[in-house]
């Protein structure tokens, strides 16, 4: 395999790449976010028009999850809130969630264009939750969360434009 067709996602999986001696970069060059934006493409795809697009779909997915997240939060609860109950606090998560995992699968969409890259799973395999609203921003802004939604897209939506090398253990 070739080092420059490996990715690194964040910093977690930096040091390994390193002992692995598959990074010829630092890691500020061969980041996903630095990679697109290198190259100014990040810009292009979020220009004025594009941004009222994605803003368009955004809610409209955002509503269609919530229609459907509602009922079904009654239903495992076994309760009977208000529509306006849940959109209170599923809403401002939704918000967060939604937007921040869109920009990395766009991002990731826009690397994914260019060639195929190899990546590893470093993943142990724990699922981050937020445990209240208030953790969010902590929670979004970790390296941990960004590095598992990051190859969740990967692995969910390109999983044919990257390969894919689980750790060994």
């Amino acid at each position: 395999m070739n080092k420059k067709d490996f990715l690194h996602i964040n910093t977690l999986d930096y040091s390994y790449y390193k002992i692995k001696k598959h990074s010829i970069f630092p890691l500020h060059v061969s980041k996903i976010e630095n990679l697109v934006n290198s190259k100014n493409e990040i810009f292009k795809t979020f220009d004025k028009e594009n941004l009222l697009t994605r803003k368009k779909y955004l809610d409209k997915l955002r509503n269609k999850i919530f229609e459907s997240s509602y009922r079904e939060l009654n239903k495992i609860n076994k309760i009977n809130r208000s529509k306006k109950y849940w959109k209170i606090i599923l809403m401002p998560w939704l918000f967060q969630f939604l937007d921040r995992t869109f920009h990395k699968y766009e991002m990731i969409k826009l690397l994914s264009i260019k060639k195929k890259y190899n990546v590893y799973n470093l993943s142990e395999e724990e699922i981050i939750l937020p445990s209240c609203y208030e953790n969010l921003a902590e929670i979004y802004n970790s390296d941990e969360w960004n590095y598992q939604i990051s190859l969740e897209i990967i692995e969910y939506f390109f999983k044919n434009k990257f390969t894919i090398i689980k750790k060994k253990k």
